[in-house]
Formats: structure tokens, sequence, C-alpha cells
């Protein structure tokens, strides 16, 4: 599951003061079909999930 991946990544980029999405905006801009677009947005969401839990912490 990528959502599991996309939080840590979120954190860890927190941490070392990073911020790499993990979808270009490319990549969202031309994503049409309903089922990718839903993908697409939970890792966005998984991943600022994770950069919130980071900030959260310190």
């Amino acid at each position: 599951m990528s959502g599991n991946k996309d939080h840590n990544q979120g954190q860890t980029d927190y941490s070392n003061g990073e911020y790499n999405r993990p979808v270009s905006h490319m990549e969202e801009l031309f994503t049409w079909a309903p089922s990718s677009v839903r993908e697409v947005t939970e890792r966005l969401e998984q991943y600022g999930a994770g950069r919130d839990n980071a900030k959260n912490q310190k």
C-alpha cells in the first residue's frame, strides 16, 4: 500500500527540511481516470499527513 510509504516519506522529508511530492505536478495535472484521481489524491493526502505528524511531534 503506497499510503504508508507516502506517509512515512512525508515525515522523513519534514524532518530533513525537504518537500518531495510523491506525485509530480504534471502527473497530477494529466490524471483523468476517476480511480487514478483518487489514487493521486490519497497519495498527496498521506504525504501531507506524514508531514503534519512530524511537525506536531516537534
